[in-house]
């Protein structure tokens, strides 16, 4: 079962913190046009009980976490951590796999989801063999062996390894293998140059960048700070500005009513 269907039960889990508040509403916006598409979904944001939210989310399971991120999800205690908590909400909620979710990300389909393979995702480079941190899939029934390959050799991972290549690196070790699309090759990922448009001065865009080449793409990421105008005072606002402009894009083409 290479493509996904409607069918197949998704588990989701957006991790979050304080500053993360700005891009979640669209986050979960674009996860409420999966469903209104059929797609079963479960999602959980698990926040940072360091950094928390300002306020929870409404309407969403919401807990928060105590496990040492180290910044933004580095660490092999995070990694442990974090595969713990995707097994457990997997077992839980009877899901094929679980989808971990970065809150400056738009899923736009569930294609890419490979159940044949233990992970799926993105690639930043084609040297990498692990997927990228903005959004990937593990199958439910190897988070198990992960964890538990995880806890028991935590120490071969590094001190302060980013989750993804932690993710990316226990999969290997337990014998997984990866459904790896390119981000640049094969038109699957937005990077950064979506940040095409300049704000004005209430921090609005003006200068919408050109959508259709998105229309394509399975997953958007609003994320890369580096293609933000230098001018943006607070960039994860200016992220979710540009976030709800795409959404109102894509909501006005389909016919439906745009964001609130």
């Amino acid at each position: 079962m290479k493509k996904d269907s409607p069918k197949m039960k998704t588990a989701i889990i957006i991790f979050t913190f304080g500053g993360d508040a700005a891009c979640l509403g669209a986050c979960l916006t674009a996860l409420d046009r999966l469903r209104d598409q059929g797609h079963d979904l479960a999602v959980l944001v698990a926040d940072d009980s360091r950094n928390p939210l300002p306020y929870p989310p409404a309407g969403i399971e919401y807990i928060r976490t105590d496990f040492e991120r180290r910044g933004n999800l580095n660490g092999r205690v995070c990694v442990a951590s974090m595969l713990q908590l995707m097994r457990d909400f997997a077992h839980r909620t009877g899901a094929d796999c679980v989808v971990k979710l970065d809150c400056d990300t738009v899923v736009n389909s569930l294609d890419w989801i490979d159940l044949t393979q233990t992970m799926s995702g993105w690639q930043l480079a084609e040297d990498k063999d692990y997927c990228s941190g903005m959004c990937y899939a593990i199958r439910a029934e190897a988070l198990g062996d992960m964890h538990s390959w995880a806890v028991a050799h935590n120490n071969l991972l590094a001190y302060n390894v980013p989750e993804d290549i932690g993710m990316g690196l226990v999969c290997h070790a337990v014998g997984g293998a990866m459904h790896l699309l390119q981000v640049y090759s094969d038109g699957k990922r937005a990077c950064g140059y979506i940040y095409n448009g300049r704000p004005d001065e209430t921090g609005g865009v003006i200068e919408r960048p050109v959508w259709e080449p998105y229309d394509s793409m399975d997953v958007v990421t609003f994320g890369n700070r580096n293609y933000i105008h230098g001018s943006v005072p607070d960039k994860r606002d200016y992220a979710a500005c540009v976030m709800r402009a795409y959404l109102d894009y894509r909501c006005g083409r389909e016919g439906m009513p745009m964001l609130a």
